[in-house]
């Protein structure tokens, strides 16, 4: 079975009706080419949240009986951007683990995350005001 998750823009607005708010939705396949649309797995926080105005999927990994995603967002108060982490046991229903990279001040950018991870390395790789940035780490940036 194949699994997608994608962002999602729906027809409601965010908490400021300012923008549409991006959510992440999933699907599955049987053969990577037709896809059935599950519906929003995870949706933007409320007011005062990191991720309040939008989320939008970076990378889900599979470690054994655990799915990990990293998800970029922005708070809109500030506009600045950071990179959630959520946890979910089946793909489905996820956790938020709160925020793991960037989002402090405007110039402290982290968005677009890309994930490896394997039995070798764990890195995170992803965008800044600067460049592309890589972390690696042993076991807590977000997993």
């Amino acid at each position: 079975m194949y699994k997608m998750w994608y962002g999602a823009i729906l027809k409601e607005r965010d908490a400021d009706r300012t923008h549409h708010a991006i959510h992440i939705a999933y699907a599955e396949s049987r053969d990577g080419v037709v896809w059935e649309k599950r519906g929003v797995v995870l949706s933007p926080g409320g007011p005062g949240d990191f991720d309040r105005r939008w989320i939008y999927p970076g990378s889900v990994v599979r470690d054994g009986d655990m799915y990990r995603m990293w998800y970029t967002t922005d708070d809109d108060v500030r506009r600045v951007y950071a990179i959630g982490y959520a946890s979910s046991s089946d793909g489905v229903v996820w956790n938020k683990q709160g925020k793991v990279l960037g989002g402090e001040s405007p110039f402290d950018v982290a968005k677009f995350p890309s994930v490896v991870w394997d039995e070798e390395e764990r890195r995170i790789w992803y965008r800044t005001l600067e460049g592309i940035a890589c972390v690696e780490w042993e076991s807590s940036v977000g997993g």
